[in-house]
């Protein structure tokens, strides 16, 4: 049970952590100074035009007029940090960077004052998506831009710790998995016990599992969010690509089961009985209730092994190497191992993937006069018969 626990929260806590690093907030405003004064003197084609006529030409798509203390706040301290670079406090986090940086500052639209004017900057970006926002003292007006920019452009300015608030939390679910993996007990093998190492066939595989599930789960993420200005895994658009390498991923699930039998797993030779134990209990085989034992063999179907194949080329193209060689491994081998029928009909397996002094089972078999039927392949059943010694 320990071993389905360890691999569940780290799988989780993989998955949770993928997430929360890839998704962006849906939206941020780009808010900046505008010096309409300016731009109509370095503005040739507006050499006729008087400034009024100029600022009602640049503002003719949207212009929203504000007034109060908070705005009036608002806009001190966005000209004094970015048209005079004061500095900028907890701001700095706001400042736009790449080929404008520092020349604009972003802000969430629930964020105040913005939130109580996001309804008509909602109406206006229906068909724009630049707005100006007029502040009057009295004397002369004062104008902000505010765009609303798509999500590749938001990559290209926002500063990361807007655009992916949740990114601290990926941290913690990363070290929660690591912690969970690490500090569930594991279970005592007994001395002399029949067991798989391990680090080579628990923690690696898990390893090469987190490897697998964790990139082919974030593909859609990245490639849909580079591709999109509104961006969704579950896009109906999309959904068909998301389902494709999810499925992808569920190799790595199979990966985590085959570790986790790995680690549950292990073989008692007593005098009298075997004991195996797995996932959730040992069981017991008394050699006085065994009527025969055989060779037992499963080879990958034509099918499933062009399905390997085709992974393992994905794999190598993402440059998964470690994940990609399990995978090679899984095609090479055969699973194998011993078939013991009990004299009730009842039937008990126990694999050999490389295990470590697995011979010694057979031997203990031969020794408690246990008949030993013929061969067989796992898709042609043969019935066992009892030898006589």
């Amino acid at each position: 049970m320990f071993e389905v626990i360890r691999r569940l929260g780290l799988l989780s806590c993989l998955l949770g952590a993928i997430v929360t690093f890839l998704q962006p907030v849906p939206l941020l405003l780009e808010v900046a100074p505008v010096d309409f004064q300016k731009e109509h003197q370095q503005d040739n084609e507006a050499a006729g035009m008087t400034l009024e006529e100029y600022i009602a030409q640049e503002t003719r798509n949207g212009l929203i007029q504000v007034q109060g203390a908070d705005w009036a706040a608002f806009y001190k301290r966005v000209n004094d940090v970015v048209a005079h670079q004061a500095p900028a406090g907890d701001w700095q986090k706001r400042r736009s960077v790449g080929w404008i940086a520092g020349e604009a500052l972003y802000f969430n639209p629930n964020e105040p004052p913005l939130n109580g004017i996001f309804t008509q900057l909602s109406l206006v970006y229906e068909k724009w998506s630049l707005c100006y926002l007029s502040l009057s003292d009295g004397e002369r007006a004062q104008y902000l831009s505010v765009f609303s920019r798509d999500l590749a452009l938001m990559r290209e300015y926002a500063p990361p710790a807007l655009l992916y608030p949740y990114r601290p939390f990926s941290i913690w679910l990363a070290l929660a998995g690591i912690a969970i993996y690490v500090l569930i007990p594991w279970r005592k093998r007994k001395p002399g016990s029949l067991a798989y190492p391990l680090v080579r066939h628990v923690i690696l595989m898990d390893m090469a599992a987190s490897v697998l599930t964790g990139g082919f789960f974030a593909v859609p993420f990245v490639v849909i969010y580079n591709a999109t200005s509104r961006p969704s895994v579950l896009d109906p658009g999309w959904i068909w690509f998301t389902l494709f390498f999810w499925f992808v991923a569920l190799l790595g699930v199979v990966l985590f089961v085959a570790a986790a039998l790995n680690a549950a797993f292990w073989v008692e030779i007593c005098p009298d009985r075997l004991i195996v134990a797995g996932l959730w209990h040992p069981r017991t085989y008394l050699y006085s209730e065994m009527a025969a034992y055989q060779p037992w063999t499963l080879k990958l179907p034509a099918w499933a092994r062009v399905l390997v194949w085709l992974l393992m080329i994905l794999l190598l193209l993402s440059r998964q190497l470690m994940s990609a060689i399990v995978l090679r491994r899984i095609l090479r081998h055969e699973s194998s191992g011993i078939l013991i029928t009990l004299q009730d009909g009842r039937k008990a397996r126990i694999w050999n993937n490389e295990l470590p002094g697995f011979e010694r089972i057979p031997q203990a078999l031969e020794e408690k006069r246990v008949a030993r039927a013929k061969a067989w392949s796992a898709d042609i059943p043969v019935e066992s018969s009892r030898e006589q010694p």
